[in-house]
């Protein structure tokens, strides 16, 4: 798995929260102990007004070969890939495929491209002459999507 590193974070939260402390509960045995579990940022509540855009391209436009994408998160903060913070992430450009589900981590691969140093634009050099769907998607520190509310789509032409 290509970026295994980044689930760390994640896991060694999971563990923290499995663990119940016999110490704190021997010395008060009438103590409950309440775990908070640990919420992924791809989890939390979004703010309404957040989305995600191309800022150089609409739907329908015929674009050049080495054309550079720009884009840009409305009500989120561009993050690198492994920062884990509620209102931050990074994007992916999804050729010819629609948003990933909230929660579903984003694949890596040539159809799936990661931005996870926090890019805002990328060249577009790998496209032969024809109709595409480029979908913009926006995913938390660990490749988690946000889901259909940060991701834009729009189909275009390569001549």
């Amino acid at each position: 798995m290509k970026h295994f590193h980044l689930l760390l974070p994640i896991a060694l939260a999971l563990v923290i929260s499995s663990c119940k402390t016999t110490d704190s509960v021997s010395q008060h045995q009438d103590a409950q102990v309440d775990l908070v579990q640990p919420v992924l940022p791809s989890e939390q509540k979004l703010p309404k007004k957040a989305k995600v855009r191309f800022t150089n391209v609409k739907n329908g436009q015929t674009i050049k070969p080495n054309f550079k994408l720009k884009f840009e998160s409305i009500g989120m903060t561009v993050n690198p890939a492994g920062l884990l913070v509620s209102g931050t992430g990074h994007h992916h450009l999804i050729i010819n495929g629609s948003f990933v589900e909230r929660g579903v981590i984003v694949p890596a691969d040539e159809q799936h491209i990661h931005f996870g140093k926090g890019q805002t634009e990328y060249v577009l050099n790998n496209l032969k002459p024809g109709k595409y769907t480029l979908t913009l998607q926006f995913a938390d520190g660990a490749h988690a999507s946000y889901g259909e509310q940060l991701s834009t789509t729009v189909n275009v032409t390569v001549r």
